[in-house]
């Protein structure tokens, strides 16, 4: 079996409107026929939690889906190790992809749960913007893919653009 490495990025993004720097990683997967094909554009299935997705989807789109470029976005990388030992790696997803603050204020403290909106601008207007810029896309055949927690942040994604369109 011939699958085209991995292009592993790190990029380090002001994704808020403090002065607050979040490290990401955008894990990219280049369908195989990306350097045969120089004219052709690709479309890009973009998803959350690119740590636990990416073998998954590198599979599907391997034997399943047609030629896709995956861009898996990654948690917040830069969190204090002793928060990391408690909570884990992924800690950063409770804020970024969930829609409301918890009414719980110990938990909305630790948490800062309700950050959706902010992480789907960071989405749209840094990493969309750097993929298209770097690779050859289709901007309108964009694709999510998220699973539980990263299931709603897409649903609230989808809403919000329905929203912007239909009202």
């Amino acid at each position: 079996m011939n699958i085209s490495p991995l292009v592993f990025l790190v990029l380090k993004w002001c994704r808020y409107k403090t002065v607050k720097t979040i490290g990401s990683k955008l894990y990219i997967k280049l369908p195989k026929s990306y350097s045969e094909n120089t004219a052709k554009r690709y479309p890009v299935i973009y998803f959350t939690d690119a740590f636990w997705h990416m073998e998954l989807l590198s599979g599907a789109t391997y034997f399943l889906l047609e030629e896709v470029i995956l861009v898996g976005i990654s948690w917040q990388t830069n969190i204090a190790e002793q928060v990391k030992a408690q909570e884990g790696a992924y800690f950063s997803r409770f804020r970024d992809y969930s829609i409301k603050p918890s009414t719980d204020e110990s938990k909305q403290a630790k948490y800062q749960f309700g950050q959706a909106s902010a992480h789907l601008a960071f989405i749209r207007d840094d990493v969309f913007g750097y993929v298209e810029k770097a690779f050859r896309t289709k901007p309108q055949a964009r694709s999510y893919f998220g699973f539980s927690l990263g299931g709603l942040f897409g649903a609230t994604a989808l809403i919000y653009l329905i929203s912007k369109v239909m009202f």
